[in-house]
């Protein structure tokens, strides 16, 4: 039987590779998390054992909340409070290898139908979140969408959903459900996905179950085209789609009653006079 002799192991490197990853499956995810600090040697040899029974939830939650992105937990009981995706890129989630652990869970609440800034402020959220995800170099884990209840709002009613905003011009998505799942169409390379929407869509789920085949694809975002056939998956038109929802919901932005698209307004004028200020515009 080989061993490892390396002495940055300690005792360890006395027990064979297979003894090694029995005491890793045997300490706690604490415990593992500990010694993983340690040295070098054991962050290599550990972190497989470590990652593989780990998992991610981020919480997305439509209020809004001055300095807020969302709520990180773990299955080793840590918690992060993220203000912004540029917070998320200094504290290091960019460099996490997602592709290691068990499974990401996104957990998606609904927003409020008589407070409609909350569907831009909640789908602004989730854009950053896939932009974050898009960001892993090596794939991504299991990955779960989940749409939630949340205490002031429902995904819709009676099998139908709910449309917050009124759809601009020729809108192709016009529902809440649908413009808040489309942020994740970029993403690609999970081991494997579901998407979880309230019971009862089933005349929608198309868009559900492609959206669920499209993130275990190997080809990156903007390789999928089809252009002879309208019925099949496009990148190119999804590109032109994104483009729409996002100028359709800053139009309505403008208008939209409530106190989130308020709050919303008065962050837009807040940055552009700091651009201008800055010299930036």
């Amino acid at each position: 039987m080989i061993t490892n002799s390396n002495p940055s192991l300690g005792r360890l490197a006395s027990l064979p590779l297979e003894l090694r990853d029995q005491v890793w499956a045997f300490l706690s995810i604490q415990s593992r998390l500990a010694l993983l600090r340690t040295s070098r040697q054991l962050y290599t040899e550990g972190s497989p054992v470590f990652y593989k029974d780990v998992d991610l939830q981020f919480n997305i939650e439509p209020r809004y909340e001055y300095k807020s992105w969302l709520h990180v937990g773990s299955s080793f009981e840590a918690r992060w409070a993220l203000q912004s995706l540029g917070q998320a890129i200094t504290r290091g989630f960019d460099q996490i290898r997602f592709e290691r652990i068990r499974e990401i869970r996104i957990n998606i609440e609904a927003p409020n139908k008589d407070d409609p800034g909350q569907l831009i402020y909640l789908q602004k959220k989730c854009m950053h979140l896939a932009e974050l995800l898009e960001r892993a170099q090596h794939g991504l884990p299991h990955l779960e969408l989940h749409l939630m209840t949340s205490e002031t709002g429902e995904w819709g009613s009676e099998s139908e959903p709910q449309s917050s905003i009124a759809p601009f011009g020729d809108a192709i998505l016009t529902n809440d459900y649908e413009i808040v799942l489309h942020a994740f169409c970029r993403l690609r390379n999970a081991r494997s996905a579901n998407v979880c929407v309230p019971a009862g869509y089933d005349k929608h789920h198309y868009f559900v179950e492609d959206l669920a085949d499209s993130l275990t694809w190997k080809e990156p975002f903007g390789t999928i085209l089809s252009p002879q056939d309208p019925n099949t998956w496009n990148d190119e038109e999804l590109e032109e789609e994104t483009h729409d929802i996002l100028m359709s919901l800053d139009l309505s932005l403008d208008l939209l009653p409530g106190h989130t698209a308020n709050l919303m307004r008065l962050d837009r004028y807040s940055q552009w006079y700091t651009e201008k200020l800055g010299g930036d515009s």
